[in-house]
């Protein structure tokens, strides 16, 4: 049978091992445990939980099925739903280190940090070298800006995973918020040893340069982001703002330009775009990108507007 552990930004699948001693009934509610992961899986969250119920129909105190159902209602987005799936799920087997833990997820995502460190803290009771618990955890303080929380958060999983670019790469971006640029530098060159084609940590590392006045390293970060993942609209944007700051209009316009093409409602795309024409000297396309900046909710582009009497 297949038990799914939400961690916050990656799946993981555990597979249990069923043995031939199990009645047929239940090797029946695992076979549909196991249909409802493969559509989880393929985001068919609906039919997962269709699944999942067929298995709990079937075997009442399935403690797995509740918990991959809380799952699926996590990515679905109805996070009331998956918080009583996870409470079933432990009313079952009150040591379900994973349970808690999808549930501090499931908690997160309703922007409740503090059930959720609670429930990732619970998780860590049961199992002390819950290395995804310690991981969320840090998301969660990172939520509450305790980034030096989160950071030993990070740190410890780690410990117990040595080989996590993620809590690097996350522990990077902890740094950078504290302006401790050299750090979060370090950081992310530790999550690009162990994974190579990291394009966020590429990103985020040309931000951190960019924030220590290096442009130059900064665009080649992003430009090393993007032959990785041509399609990192963050990386074009950042990529922008460097050139910028380097006064190269065309190219920072070019680079806007793209950022949009891969995400058209990209609100802060067309704000700097805006900005980058008022500096070329070209007001008029400068209000039209403002215009469509502020048409996409972007507040500095309406107050601009607005204080300048222009309508949008």
């Amino acid at each position: 049978m297949k038990k799914i552990n939400a961690l916050f930004v990656f799946i993981c699948i555990i597979i249990s091992i069923c043995f031939s001693s199990v009645c047929a009934t239940e090797k029946s509610a695992d076979e549909y445990n196991d249909l409802g992961a493969a559509y989880q899986l393929k985001g068919n969250y609906d039919k997962a939980i269709e699944y999942y119920q067929k298995a709990i129909k079937i075997k009442p105190d399935y403690s797995e099925a509740y918990c991959n159902m809380g799952v699926a209602y996590t990515e679905k987005g109805n996070y009331e739903k998956a918080i009583e799936c996870h409470n079933k799920a432990l009313k079952i087997n009150p040591d379900d280190a994973v349970a808690y833990c999808n549930m501090g997820v499931a908690y997160m995502e309703k922007g409740n940090y503090e059930k959720a460190i609670e429930c990732h803290n619970k998780a860590l009771k049961i199992n002390p070298d819950y290395a995804g618990a310690y991981y969320n955890m840090g998301i969660a303080y990172g939520h509450k800006s305790n980034y030096d929380k989160e950071i030993d958060c990070y740190q410890k999983a780690l410990n117990i995973n040595p080989d996590d670019s993620k809590s690097y790469c996350n522990m990077g971006f902890a740094f950078e918020l504290k302006g401790n640029y050299n750090k979060a530098i370090e950081c992310y060159w530790k999550a690009l040893k162990i994974t190579p084609d990291y394009s966020k940590a590429y990103c985020n590392m040309g931000v951190a340069y960019e924030l220590k006045g290096n442009y130059n390293k900064a665009i080649e970060c992003f430009q090393k982001a993007l032959k990785i993942n041509p399609d990192d609209a963050e990386a074009y944007y950042n990529m922008g703002i460097a050139y910028g700051h380097k006064s190269n209009h065309d190219k920072a316009m070019e680079c806007f330009q793209k950022a949009i093409t891969i995400i058209p409602d990209y609100a802060r795309a067309y704000y700097n775009m805006g900005i980058v024409y008022g500096k070329k000297g070209d007001f008029n396309k400068g209000v039209e990108c403002f215009k469509n900046a502020a048409r996409l909710g972007l507040k500095p582009a309406q107050e601009y507007l607005r204080n300048n009497g222009i309508p949008w």
